[in-house]
């Protein structure tokens, strides 16, 4: 009640507007450019913004009016300083500068002609800005003229003009100019170029030509040897350079400079090392894609960068180049050229790669913890990681995970999980393919896992035990492959309560409750643009995993089929099995989009879409129980606990049935509204709709089978408010309480949230964000 009633403009002096909201109007002739420029336009040009909101509401400036500015206090000074933000008051003078921002934008992408207007609007003591620009007709470039006053580069620029960013007809835009110096740049940095830098290339534009059109001269300079006495450049041709050695400090310490290296030398390569080795060289030698006496190459440098880093040995790399003063300076002659014969000079560099080793061993724990009025899990992981474990970068990484949970009523019987998950990734293929092969992948590793895990519920046991191998690549810079051609695990089932299984009404879903093989493979797709959680991003995963196809070809040639009568459905299941145990054949497919955007300084929407199905075939009737989807918990739909909700509208008696809901489709829509408060503690506002089902096969319970006429009938729907507080940008601890709004499973006219109760609410505790 405090902030609601505190004036947003108490502390606004008369004769000054507290700036509120500014907006863009742009007009123009073609709405193709107009979406075009709108789509570009970042908000920086406006140089004077109203302060931050949080759901349409000014928290921080509410808390800054709360307080007494008569009062200089510790305790006022922090809500008013830390916690609080003063109102922004408007500036004319930073009106026209924001006015001056946005028509050189405009003249960046070619519209030079254009109007920059403003309106304030002001009501009492606020003010709205609106900003008007009306575009002109856009230049183009006419015709592009190249003066290479370098005649030993002529041949080798004009060569590469077909990849120039300058075209004719293109719209004018500096950022065009600015790239294609940056490309040219770079070529010649690949051949061999080391000193030529973007200063080197400069424009000169015509706009005079007419029609709205301008030519442009390229001009790429001499480079400057050194300054005479009289003060005068002395300029001659770009030398090229040709490195003479490169040496390979594999631990180096810039403040380290008593310590003694010991070296070997290898393909010309030295390395250095203090006491021994700590990488095998032949692996070293691998990711080192340069070698003495070549020419420089800008490529092959930041090649041997990425494969270093690939390693996983380093934290740092860094490229030492120096030019060598002692060695003799060729005279080399360009034979591409027309005419007469240009020459330049051939310089020499030695390279030494400084790579600064990262810690080899390391520790990590993740935490989570969810309650409801029914039910409290408590989940505990701790991760030990060892880079070169084996001396050629191999990660080695075990993770020991225990879970526990109980109801709160009494008689009922509690909940555990233990296990263990390890790995061993290899930054190569282990596959026997040629180097010059497997050079073609961009971030190749290899993968070998073992996955245990022990569980016990109240009214069944399991044990499974598995292991997978796999490749994993990089494709350009945001996408991910990873195929996993073998991914078998055995499941047992000590123990099962006969009244449990006679409760499940599905004859088919019996058998993800029995022991079997699970052999299979998978594959996955991942994109992802931004890996920074405070920048907006976007990404996509789809995943599809297999099971039982080659081992059910194969029985079908040499063993004879076991047979069960169905009662339920008067039929008769005819299956294989390997060694006593029935084996699994299923087919899933997973697709997960998400995406973050950031609005304003201090807040960001965050969202997830999920959707999820798999389907057993051919020797089963049933996905495996590790193949099923469930809903709720800290990840998930966080008004509800893990396995609680669904699947479809089945109701469900949630004070005397432990939670165990499955399903072989799921759904799932995640939002998010995140703002920061101040120091590293935020809050968000979510929520979650979606939903699991059963298929039709053996279910005989309609509410419980997926439909695509009334599915949109049993999302369920819960919103919450969250915590976030990041610790040194290293963890960040969530709290997240979740509230339903919509229970598909309670009875019909009880969905919608009436009066809320404790039983509505559930509260999760976990490190790291949902999504």
């Amino acid at each position: 009640m405090l902030l609601v009633s505190c004036s947003a403009v108490r502390y606004v002096q008369d004769g000054e507007y507290k700036l509120i909201r500014n907006s863009l109007t742009i007009t123009s002739n073609s709405s193709k450019e107009k979406y075009a420029i709108k789509k570009q336009y970042p908000e920086d040009y406006i140089q004077q913004r109203p302060n931050s909101r949080f759901l349409g509401i000014g928290l921080k400036t509410a808390f800054y009016n709360a307080t007494d500015s008569s009062k200089h206090d510790g305790w006022h000074r922090f809500w008013s300083e830390k916690v609080g933000e003063k109102p922004v008051i408007l500036d004319y003078s930073e009106i026209e500068k924001s006015k001056m921002e946005i028509g050189s934008f405009l003249s960046s992408k070619g519209y030079f002609n254009s109007v920059i207007d403003d309106t304030v609007i002001t009501h009492g003591k606020k003010a709205i800005v609106q900003y008007s620009a009306t575009m002109g007709s856009p230049y183009r470039l006419r015709n592009i003229y190249y003066r290479i006053e370098d005649e030993f580069l002529t041949p080798i620029i004009m060569k590469d003009t077909i990849n120039s960013c300058l075209k004719s007809g293109n719209v004018f835009s500096t950022s065009d100019f600015e790239q294609e110096r940056r490309r040219l740049t770079s070529y010649l940095n690949d051949k061999g170029f080391f000193g030529f830098g973007v200063n080197y290339i400069s424009y000169s534009i015509d706009s005079t030509v007419g029609n709205h059109q301008c030519d442009v001269r390229v001009r790429v300079r001499k480079y400057m040897k050194t300054i005479n006495s009289e003060g005068v450049e002395v300029m001659e041709n770009h030398p090229v350079y040709r490195i003479s050695s490169i040496v390979v400090n594999t631990e180096f310490d810039g403040t380290d400079t008593h310590s003694k290296y010991d070296s070997i030398v290898s393909n010309g390569i030295i390395i250095k090392f203090k006491n021994h080795l700590k990488i095998r060289p032949d692996i070293l030698l691998q990711a080192i894609r340069m070698s003495p006496n070549e020419f420089y190459d800008r490529q092959s440098i930041e090649k041997t960068r990425a494969n270093l880093e690939t390693l996983g040995l380093n934290n740092r790399i860094v490229f030492n180049l120096v030019e060598s003063a002692d060695s003799n300076d060729l005279v080399i002659t360009n034979a591409f050229a027309v005419g007469p014969q240009p020459s330049t000079t051939q310089h020499e560099l030695s390279c030494e790669i400084q790579c600064t080793p990262v810690t080899r061993q390391s520790t990590s724990a993740d935490f989570e913890a969810s309650t409801t009025s029914q039910y409290f899990s408590l989940a505990l992981s701790l991760g030990y990681q060892n880079n070169n474990i084996f001396r050629g970068g191999e990660q080695f990484n075990i993770n020991f995970r225990g879970a526990y949970e109980f109801m709160w009523q009494q008689g009922k019987n509690n909940s555990y999980e233990l296990g263990f998950n390890s790995s061993i990734v290899a930054p190569r293929f282990w596959a026997n393919i040629s180097e010059d092969k497997a050079a073609r992948f961009n971030d190749p590793h290899s993968k070998v896992s073992l996955t245990f895990s022990a569980q016990r519920r109240p009214d069944y046991s399991r044990i499974v035990f598995g292991g997978s191998f796999g490749y994993s690549w990089k494709i350009g810079s945001r996408s991910y492959v990873t195929i996993n051609p073998l991914d078998v695990y055995m499941v047992s089932v000590p123990r099962i309560d006969s009244s449990f299984l006679a409760s499940i009404q599905n004859p088919y879903l019996r058998n993800s409750y029995t022991s079997q093989l699970i052999p299979g493979g998978s594959v996955s797709y991942v994109y992802n643009n931004n890996m920074n959680f405070s920048q907006d991003n976007f990404s996509i995963k789809v995943s599809s995993d297999y099971a039982g196809n080659c081992m059910r070809l194969l029985s079908g040639i040499f063993l004879t089929p076991q047979e069960e009568y169905i009662q339920e459905t008067s039929s008769i299941d005819s299956y294989y099995q390997i060694l006593g145990i029935r084996f699994a054949q299923y087919a899933r497919l997973n697709f997960q989009m998400t995406g973050r955007k950031n609005v304003g300084n201090a807040s960001q929407l965050a969202w997830r879409f999920l959707v999820a199905g798999g389907y057993a075939y051919g020797n089963t009737q049933s996905l495996p129980f590790e193949r099923l989807y469930f809903a709720g918990g800290g990840n998930s739909m966080r008004g509800w606990q893990m396995r609680t909700l669904g699947p479809g509208s089945v109701q469900i008696d949630s004070l005397g049935v432990y939670p165990n809901q499955l399903g072989d489709f799921k759904l799932e829509a995640n939002f998010e509204y995140r703002a920061r408060l101040f120091a590293g503690l935020s809050t968000a506002i979510f929520f979650d709709l979606g939903n699991i089902w059963m298929n039709s096969k053996g279910e005989s319970r309609s509410e419980a089978r997926f439909n695509f006429q009334n599915f949109y009938k049993q999302l369920a729907f819960n919103t919450g408010i969250g915590f976030r507080y990041n610790i040194a940008d290293m963890m960040i601890l969530r709290l997240d309480w979740g509230f339903k709004l919509h229970n598909p499973n309670m009875i019909q006219g009880e969905r919608w949230l009436h009066n809320l109760g404790i039983s509505d609410t559930a509260i999760h505790f976990a490190i790291g964000l949902p999504f």
